[in-house]
């Protein structure tokens, strides 16, 4: 309990929650007829993230080039910024290999993100990312980028679920999930520096978000934004399991290998009992 109230008075939170106010905000100044709410949710909090990033200039500037990808839609300065802005946040970690673990799971993150915001629509994604972010925070030791990425994102994400992306025709793309996913990933590696094996379990608490899209395949499952009732309860359920173990239990071994074999198993468990439930539910 005193974990919880510490981050709840921390100033990186607040700082966050006001950078995410100013993003939710941003969206009403920008006339409906050229309104991209992905685009200018995704900038402002890019901007008020590399404002508050002022002790990590090279994640601040990975930030912001993740963030001018996402209007763009030329495939090369698409491709150009968005490796800038991994080498960006890549460069701010503790030690080389934690670059290059952060470098590839951005990569491997952005798409499935993108994935699953197809497959099963913002609002839900939303939710999932939600249990994410509090995952990385009860995973990693040092908890100020955490705080102050989720703090970030938490109106967006309460925005988000509450359907509000869904009412505006929202057309995601992979910048906007790497814009998204970056500072997440880029909280959880850097947070976990003083305990190399959190940074693996803060990393595998995005669960279904980088699961999900394989369960579907193995089941052949086809993409649906209505996503029954029953479903939502199963893949939030089966989200806060994996983020469990990921966070109390892979994050907290010292060494990478345990961290990894906890985490890869879990993240199997977790592909297994969506890909059940696909099977199992009705699709409608």
């Amino acid at each position: 309990m005193s974990a919880v109230l510490e981050a709840v008075s921390s100033l990186e939170l607040h700082v966050g929650l006001l950078a995410g106010a100013l993003a939710v905000g941003a969206v009403a100044l920008v006339p409906p007829a050229r309104r991209q709410p992905v685009t200018v949710v995704t900038g402002a909090m890019a901007v008020a993230l590399a404002l508050s990033m002022f002790d990590a200039p090279w994640a601040a500037a990975g930030v912001l080039c993740l963030a001018a990808a996402v209007p763009l839609r030329d495939q090369t300065p698409r491709i150009s910024l968005f490796a800038l802005g991994a080498l960006g946040l890549a460069l701010s970690t503790p030690s080389p290999t934690a670059g290059l673990f952060l470098a590839a799971a951005i990569v491997v993150a952005a798409p499935a993100l993108g994935d699953v915001v197809s497959a099963r629509g913002p609002a839900l994604t939303a939710a999932l990312l939600a249990v994410s972010v509090a995952g990385i925070w009860a995973a990693v030791p040092d908890t100020e980028e955490i705080l102050l990425v989720g703090g970030t994102l938490a109106l967006p994400l309460l925005f988000t679920i509450a359907g509000g992306l869904d009412r505006l025709a929202v057309a995601w793309s992979l910048p906007a999930s790497a814009a998204v996913v970056g500072p997440v990933v880029w909280a959880a590696v850097h947070g976990g520096r003083g305990r190399p094996g959190s940074m693996v379990g803060g990393v595998a608490c995005l669960g279904l978000l980088l699961v999900e899209p394989a369960a579907r395949r193995i089941t052949l499952t086809p993409a649906s934004t209505r996503t029954p009732a029953t479903l939502v309860v199963v893949l939030l359920a089966v989200q806060v399991a994996v983020v469990a173990a990921a966070s109390r239990i892979a994050a907290t071994h010292t060494a990478v290998g345990p961290a990894a074999l906890v985490s890869a198993a879990a993240l199997t468990a977790g592909t297994l009992v969506v890909s059940l439930a696909l099977v199992a539910l009705p699709r409608r």
